[in-house]
């Protein structure tokens, strides 16, 4: 049985916390939404 290195985890946890740091503030800005609920086509479930 292989047992998984806990740092690769942690250094995992730290990429992902860094990565939504960073684009939060780009996320979160209604300005960048390039979509809305209007758009498009709604999907076809039967298929």
């Amino acid at each position: 049985m292989i047992v998984p290195d806990p740092s690769v985890d942690a250094i995992d946890d730290v990429w992902e916390s860094d990565v939504a740091a960073e684009w939060h503030d780009d996320l979160a800005d209604e300005r960048q939404d390039i979509y809305s609920l209007l758009d498009g086509i709604p999907v076809d479930e039967a298929r």
